[in-house]
């Protein structure tokens, strides 16, 4: 139909789809620069490319959630039969925002309690290259120059159409929620276990050349570059109808 190609579609087993190809020629208004000979055929050819889905697509029985009910910061709650687990940052109303329970597995783009994958959050400190940032309102950096980006995009893609839960969006945690998390917990010293169980990027730059990082619960600047690796921790808001 109407609907625009995105990376990380799925098409599944015994799916069909048709795609609409439309050719465009520039509006050209001066005479002179038209081709004077008579018209001649033209030959068009287009590739996509794409891989073998390795997921497999679940229907998840609907729950009874509404948005009337309440979560407390730490409350669990999991989607795709147990697969995809997180923790409650926040209550919105509508809405909750959670912290996964595990990295990212890059190769497969969901959560892996065994995975290994790290990745560099970038290149190059793109956020603020020549100036110290204050450290005691450090700002949210992660964006589409960040390595992690695809990563956290593919993940929110996997939410939304294999798993149908439309309504979730995909970022890293930000330095509020991280204060959040510390001070209902009563302190660095008393962070929950859930909290502390992986070592990963946040999205909030320290300076112009480091970024706060959780590692298994210590936060501290770590460097942005391939010297400094960590996990992909997805934090999602997702409407409580989707529950």
């Amino acid at each position: 139909g109407t609907k625009v190609i995105e990376e990380g579609d799925m098409l599944g087993k015994g799916e069909h789809v048709n795609i609409t190809i439309i050719l465009k020629y520039k509006d050209i208004t001066d005479e002179s620069k038209l081709p004077s000979s008579a018209p001649e055929a033209i030959n068009v050819s287009y590739s996509i490319n794409y891989i073998q889905s390795f997921r497999t697509t679940t229907t998840t029985t609907a729950s009874n959630t509404s948005s009337n009910d309440s979560y407390s910061i730490g409350d669990k709650f999991c989607l795709n039969n147990e697969v995809e687990c997180f923790y409650v940052i926040s209550d919105n109303g509508s809405t909750v925002t959670a912290l996964s329970e595990w990295n990212l597995d890059t190769s497969s783009g969901m959560q892996s309690s065994t995975s290994s994958s790290t990745i560099a959050f970038s290149e190059t400190a793109y956020w603020d290259p020549n100036s110290e940032l204050d450290y005691n309102n450090p700002p949210f950096v992660f964006n589409s120059n960040s390595n992690l980006w695809t990563p956290i995009q593919n993940y929110q893609t996997y939410l939304r159409n294999t798993l149908g839960k439309t309504s979730a969006s995909a970022t890293l945690i930000s330095y509020e929620q991280v204060m959040q998390i510390i001070t209902i917990s009563g302190g660095i010293q008393n962070l929950p276990n859930w909290f502390l169980q992986t070592s990963c990027w946040t999205g909030v730059a320290i300076n112009n050349k480091y970024l706060a990082a959780s590692s298994y619960g210590v936060i501290g600047g770590v460097e942005y570059n391939t010297t400094e690796s960590l996990g992909v921790r997805p934090v999602i808001t997702i409407s409580k109808s989707d529950l």
